[in-house]
């Protein structure tokens, strides 16, 4: 079935959207696509695969943490 672009914008605050070069499971050109349609804050960062690492998280929880505070 297709996005629903708009409610999901209505239901957030703001979106931030974190997307790795090298992700195994999601092409880059789709994060792209949803970062587009959303206008999300993205970020796309070099050779972070699909961030099952605690270390490749950290930038993310403290934009997210800033963005609550």
């Amino acid at each position: 079935r297709p996005w629903q672009w708009e409610k999901i914008k209505d239901n957030t605050g703001f979106i931030l959207q974190y997307h790795s070069d090298d992700d195994p499971f999601i092409p880059v050109a789709e994060a792209r696509h949803v970062a587009l349609h959303l206008g999300s804050e993205y970020h796309e960062l070099p050779g972070q695969s699909h961030f099952f690492s605690f270390d490749s998280v950290q930038p993310m929880l403290h934009e997210l943490k800033k963005k609550l505070c």
